[in-house]
């Protein structure tokens, strides 16, 4: 019986944590890095009928800012949830995670 609440309690802070992860990374997105990826979209010439072809130039330097900012997203977390986190993810798997919910919500 303990063994079932303690897993339970551990399931809950998980899911919880999970979600507080994907708030976070929602609003770093909204107020922080939106701004940025259209200060890029500015620089580079995006219409892929002109002779100078940079989308690819473009994808580089967002996916370096999305990089950029799964570090910074991780930085922010308090030590309570890097450690439920840690418990099933390793840094570069939760960077991954983060990369992943930025590039669904952007593009």
């Amino acid at each position: 019986m303990i063994y079932k609440k303690i897993y339970s309690n551990s399931r809950d802070e998980y899911i919880i944590n999970i979600s507080v992860l994907e708030h976070i990374i929602d609003d770093y997105y909204n107020m922080i890095l939106e701004k940025d990826v259209q200060r890029v979209r500015k620089k580079y010439n995006l219409d892929p009928e002109s002779k100078v072809n940079s989308i690819i130039a473009f994808e580089k330097q967002v996916n370096e800012l999305i990089t950029k900012s799964s570090v910074d997203i991780i930085k922010m977390l308090t030590p309570r949830i890097r450690k439920c986190l840690g418990k099933r993810f390793s840094d570069n798997s939760l960077a991954l995670i983060i990369i992943n919910r930025i590039k669904q919500n952007a593009f």
